[in-house]
């Protein structure tokens, strides 16, 4: 049996998913309003006309960054809001930097830099022309970007007409984005590019600026479906490809090849929407179609296929008939959150589903697994989609757009619902009675879910007081010295323990 030589113990402390847990008396549930955020159902830009979220981004102090566009009056804004959902006036003018109406540049992707800079990242369709461009984290452009005045442009071909799908921040500084772009009247490609950490052409990058592939033939179009960075460099591409199916592309961390694999999946899962990295091997491929929206487990380590992971045709389909996922992010315990709109009631709803590792609904999120925004949206338009991002204190944030029951012209709105709320403490249970020194004595040390959430992978770790020493452990992948040790459990489920004797 495992002993300590006296009862004092000095620090007990729980880990979930790698992080500090406190001990929280009041559980919250998965999808809820975030507690002290207003949502926001606004023009954020200089006007009333019809407005949309195009990207959010969720800083480590919590403040939100989002980007606007007013497609009717041509104002193009970034903004800034604080945890609470109002404008942080710190931030550019008043909380708002605006697009120089000198040019007609969309902003459609955000990326954080660890300095607290924000990439942007576009297209001006008046040149026609690649925009990627960097501001200092009080909202103004950073002249330490690009060629002085905080922007990189790439010139396209006249009739090009591209449009940037995301931008990326690599761990090494230099900047990826990626699109579609027109090469000629019939013909849709795939593009993918790279910027040094300065914002200037990366010489390293095969095809620099920006190289095209996919669909050679009139036709055979190809369409935007999301793109991730693995941990190896490569690049993980999604394409709605309308001759031949949908493929998923990886592409060499410079560039330098390409693998294609169609996809064979279901008719009425024909259309790639995004893709997220699970491990350093394996990715899941938001999927839609005209009927319904999926997810397929996939191999990417070199040849990129399907798993099928228990169904047949390597579809997982657990969202409802009437939701149409967009974007898609993945939380440290492996749920799928998913972004879209759903048209139950015959509506047009912004909504976010969640969906567990095993492809099943997360049923306690939300009403059975999927969250409902009040006001009616549309599907979209400028190729804009229904934007969500990871924040701090495991919240989920979303931006996208609602029509107005006074005008019904689109408005801005950012949501922001609580993500992982699983709140894990750590008990010690002591032996009743008195104990003499220079003997053994057992303890227990029970790491508790408090709920309502399941709790990802995590540990009990404990350390004695001067004086004390560990005899034994017993628990689940212990390891201990004579001061303390750490035992790992693996899933905690809602109001379930994983004990310790020590």
């Amino acid at each position: 049996m495992p002993h300590v030589h006296r009862t004092v113990v000095a620090t007990i402390t729980a880990l979930l998913a790698g992080t500090m847990v406190p001990a929280v008396a009041n559980a919250l549930s998965p999808g809820q309003d975030f507690p002290g955020f207003t949502p926001v159902r606004a023009h954020l830009a200089n006007g009333t006309g019809e407005e949309s979220v195009t990207d959010v981004v969720v800083q480590p102090d919590g403040k939100i960054v989002a980007s606007v566009l007013d497609d009717v009056e041509a104002d193009r804004r970034i903004v800034r809001l604080l945890p609470d959902g109002s404008l942080d006036t710190s931030f550019g003018v008043g909380g708002t930097w605006r697009v120089d109406q000198a040019n007609a540049t969309f902003v459609r992707s955000l990326a954080l830099q660890p300095d607290g800079r924000i990439v942007f990242a576009g297209e001006d369709a008046t040149r026609p022309a690649i925009v990627v461009g960097r501001l200092t984290p009080d909202g103004q452009l950073d002249p330490t970007f690009g060629g002085g005045d905080g922007v990189h442009v790439s010139v396209t071909d006249p009739g090009s007409a591209p449009q940037v799908g995301r931008v990326l921040v690599q761990g090494d500084g230099r900047i990826a984005f990626a699109g579609v772009i027109a090469v000629d009247p019939f013909a849709d490609q795939l593009f993918l590019g790279r910027l040094d950490a300065e914002g200037n052409d990366d010489p390293a990058f095969a095809g620099t600026p920006f190289r095209t592939f996919g669909a050679p033939y009139n036709y055979e179009n190809d369409a935007f479906g999301g793109i991730e960075l693995m941990p190896n460099g490569d690049f993980i591409v999604g394409d709605e490809r309308q001759v031949g199916g949908p493929i998923i592309w990886r592409i060499g961390a410079e560039g330098q090849f390409f693998v294609a694999s169609n996809v064979v999946l279901p008719g009425d899962l024909d259309a790639p929407r995004d893709v997220v990295a699970v491990d350093a091997t394996h990715a899941v491929a938001l999927l839609g179609g005209g009927t319904s929206t999926g997810l397929a487990y996939m191999d990417v380590s070199e040849t990129p296929r399907v798993i099928a992971d228990g169904t047949s045709d390597g579809a997982m389909r657990p969202f409802p008939s009437t939701f149409r996922g967009q974007r898609m992010v993945v939380q440290g315990d492996g749920k799928y959150v998913v972004a879209g709109v759903d048209s139950s009631g015959g509506t047009t709803h912004r909504a976010i589903a969640r969906v567990n590792r095993d492809g099943t609904l997360d049923t306690s999120f939300g009403s059975g697994g999927v969250r409902h925004f009040d006001g009616a949206s549309s599907t979209g338009f400028y190729g804009s989609r229904h934007a969500i991002a990871l924040g701090g204190q495991d919240s989920i944030v979303s931006g996208y757009h609602v029509r107005d029951g006074a005008s019904g012209v689109r408005m801005s709105a950012i949501d922001r619902v609580t993500g992982r709320v699983a709140r894990v403490r750590a008990v010690v249970e002591a032996p009743s009675g008195s104990i003499e020194t220079e003997t053994t004595t057992t303890f227990t040390v029970r790491a508790v879910n408090d709920g309502p959430d399941d709790a990802g992978a995590g540990s009990i770790a404990f350390t004695l007081g001067d004086g004390l020493r560990v005899m034994s452990v017993t628990g689940p992948a212990c390891s201990a010295d004579s001061r303390g040790g750490r035992c790992r459990f693996g899933q905690l489920p809602a109001g379930a323990g994983r004990e310790v004797l020590v």
